[in-house]
């Protein structure tokens, strides 16, 4: 016994150098880079926050340093406060939270080929086929480049115990899922939901399928369960409640379109170095004939009976607002995934599939119905709620409509494209029965001996790899300041205490609007500006104007719109008012608007005086 569970171990270790490999050279620079993204900084900010607060000022902790005075900063993008479970100790060790954010990166993406691992076991009882199908899932680009969904990485293990729980009715598996729903659930809400919906196709094919009644003490354990993922989840997403309260945001259906899944072009659209094509690639670009017709009379039909998101476009009607021209434009500078993974990997997949049908045992054939069952709801869900093919809609509604309207939350989400990690993942899964299948081939019928099998399967391996790979991974990294290394103003900060609130300059003009014809084109370095402050506020921990979120408070564009009608008295006074008394002036960062404002006349007019400076760094105070 303890044999068998020392050839799982050092299976599982295995993919710690496999993750090193494929994420080369990232390893070599936990300490001072990261994948580059925006949500990097955003990540960290979060997570250097939760670590100050969560156990010290919990109640407040909802309320961040950012976007001053704004309520429930903190929540304006998601917390991700599941994945504290790994920074945290490695943060209280180095003080490094780049290095901290990296493990925990690094930990999910091993979990993720080990829960893939474990559950494709519990099916297959082959370590090779096991361990092909966590290889798949962990190293794919499909996830493996997208660091924000990590946090799915032990979905398969959940629903391993979820269905173990079913089956043996032992409260113990219940507990385990419910503590692997909760980690995922306060680690993403994107894949809480999928869990969500998961367990709900899951229990329903099990139903149906398997076992049509439970016994009454199942009922009980359940309820124990649910109170148990209850008492660790509600309190850190109840506030999100009160966020929805305080400033009623959702999307917009025309958000969620931009951002859904195509049918064809997400699914055969890679990150690889083979692979490497966007759905941009393969979308057909003309326009096809009565296609812009339809289009003009559909939408002044439906723009006042859906929240299509037109209304913040420029222009006065319908017709000026959302031209076909922009509507082509805006669905394509959405994000619909990229979901392939390889030839070879798929024809395993599909040959998996058509095994577990063939497989002589019933238990299987039923689980391959429950995971297609799961494979196509989300795929479907990956959708949106208008279908659309290849870059042109075709007013087909698709159940993300109706969700967005009863399911609590629904409307919150953006990128309903991100269900389609599920269809991956699934597929990964099946990966597991087609070398299954491989081998029973090169057994039964074709009686290889096991050196030529060893040989096939090492060649499978190389294929896969080849297909899979993305690495070297520089052209991803950014180097990030940690400690010591930040600019000298923002340690000033973190050493002198001050009255008040900070504003950090430049800061945004406009409101973020692509179409703003003055400031639209400027909007990402804005955005990354703003993030900067964000990141460096982590350390010095004083309120700021700045930030960056899913919602941008309206108080942040009135105090920014006085701040750019500086020298005038009552934008002074109004600064004052909320006590926003120190100004960091980024002056090699201004832009013109900047250089207008803060001459040495304006700001003697002002009333400010210079307290210190660093180059081109300047604080001022009133």
């Amino acid at each position: 016994m303890l044999k068998k569970y020392y050839q799982h171990i050092s299976i599982g270790v295995l993919y710690l150098p496999l993750t090193f490999f494929f994420t080369y050279p990232a390893f070599l620079h936990y300490t001072d880079m990261a994948d580059y993204s925006l949500d990097v900084l955003d990540n960290i900010w979060h997570a250097l926050w939760a670590y100050d607060n969560l156990f010290t000022n919990f109640t407040q902790m909802f309320h961040g340093n950012i976007l001053y005075p704004a309520k429930y900063t903190f929540l304006f993008t998601d917390h991700m406060l599941g994945t504290m479970i790994f920074f945290m100790p490695f943060y209280s060790l180095t003080k490094n939270p780049v290095f901290a954010h990296n493990m925990v990166n690094l930990f999910q993406t091993i979990l993720a080929g080990v829960s893939m691992y474990a559950l494709s076991y519990y099916w297959t009882r082959r370590k090779l086929p096991s361990f092909y199908a966590g290889f798949i899932f962990a190293f794919s680009p499909a996830l493996l480049n997208d660091t924000p969904n990590l946090s799915i990485c032990i979905a398969p293990l959940y629903i391993l115990f979820l269905h173990k729980y079913l089956k043996d009715n032992k409260l113990i598996y219940g507990i385990t899922s419910a503590l692997i729903f909760s980690y995922i659930a306060l680690s993403s809400i994107y894949i809480g939901y999928f869990i969500a919906f998961i367990t709900l196709v899951y229990i329903t094919g099990y139903l149906l399928k398997i076992n049509k009644t439970f016994k009454a003490n199942f009922y009980i354990k359940s309820v124990i369960c649910l109170i148990l993922l209850i008492i660790i989840v509600l309190p850190f997403r109840m506030p999100y409640i009160n966020l929805k309260k305080e400033y009623g945001h959702k999307r917009s259906l025309g958000e969620m379109m931009q951002h859904s899944a195509d049918p064809i072009a997400s699914y055969i659209s890679g990150r690889s170095r083979l692979y490497d094509q966007s759905y941009r690639d393969i979308m057909i670009e003309s326009v096809l004939p009565g296609e812009e017709w339809i289009f003009q009379k559909a939408v002044p039909l439906l723009k006042n009976k859906f929240p299509t998101g037109i209304e913040k476009l420029p222009g006065e009607t319908a017709e000026e607002k959302i031209p076909y021209s922009r509507f082509l434009s805006i669905m394509k500078s959405g994000r619909k995934g990229a979901f392939f993974f390889g030839i070879l990997p798929l024809l395993l997949a599909f040959f998996g599939i058509i095994f577990m049908k063939k497989y002589n045992q019933q238990k299987l054939k039923n689980i391959r119905v429950l995971f297609l069952a799961i494979l196509i709801t989300f795929y479907i869900l990956s959708l949106g709620p208008v279908l659309t093919i290849l870059g042109h809609m075709t007013y087909i509604p698709l159940p993300d409509l109706l969700l967005y309207y009863i399911v609590p939350g629904f409307n919150a989400l953006r990128r309903v494209t991100d269900f389609g990690f599920v269809v991956f993942m699934i597929l990964a899964f099946f990966t597991g029965f087609g070398i299954l299948y491989l081998d029973d081939i090169l057994t039964r019928r074709y009686k290889l001996s096991n050196k030529i099998k060893i040989l096939i399967f090492a060649l499978v391996f190389l294929i896969t790899t080849a297909e899979i790979i993305k690495m070297p991974l520089t052209e991803r990294q950014i180097k990030i300041k940690t400690n010591r290394e930040i600019p000298e103003v923002y340690q000033w900060l973190t050493n002198n205490n001050i009255d008040g609130a900070v504003a950090e300059l430049p800061t945004v003009k406009g409101n973020y609007n692509k179409y703003d014809p003055v400031h639209g084109k400027n909007r990402s370095r804005y955005a990354a500006r703003e993030f900067e402050y964000m990141y460096y506020s982590a350390y010095h921990k004083k309120q700021i104007i700045n930030g960056f979120g899913a919602i941008i408070p309206d108080s942040y564009y009135k105090i920014r719109d006085n701040l750019y009608s500086l020298p005038d008295s009552s934008a002074v006074d109004y600064l004052k008012s909320l006590n926003i008394n120190t100004f960091i002036l980024h002056t090699q960062d201004f832009d013109p608007e900047d250089k207008v404002v803060w001459t040495d006349e304006n700001i003697s007019k002002m009333g400010l005086k210079e307290v210190v400076r660093f180059g081109d760094d300047i604080v001022f105070q009133f």
